[in-house]
């Protein structure tokens, strides 16, 4: 993610992002959740405020000092037998 700093100072990212699943695009924003050590905690969210209300998010935490993906937690793009998207929690792991 290339704008990690401005995420840990607070600032706000709108964005427009495709869900070929949905066969739609959407607005959303990713904003900061916290900072802990050199760990950054954001949140992906729909950007309507009613709308946010109903859907679900996606929570990651960033290595700010190299800059990784360690852990992600929200909906995937895999489908239930019922034909919902199922939750998922990731966590990366790198070799040194």
């Amino acid at each position: 993610m290339h704008n990690l700093e401005r995420i840990a100072q607070g600032e706000v990212f709108h964005i427009r992002l495709i869900l070929p699943s949905r066969l739609d695009q959407y607005e959303f924003r990713i904003r900061k959740r916290k900072v802990k050590g050199d760990t950054l905690y954001i949140r992906l969210e729909i950007d309507n405020w009613l709308l946010r209300l109903f859907a679900p998010h996606v929570d990651a935490e960033y290595d700010q000092k190299n800059r990784r993906l360690l852990r992600y937690e929200g909906i995937s793009n895999l489908e239930d037998t019922s034909g919902k998207h199922k939750k998922v929690t990731i966590t990366y792991s790198y070799e040194s």
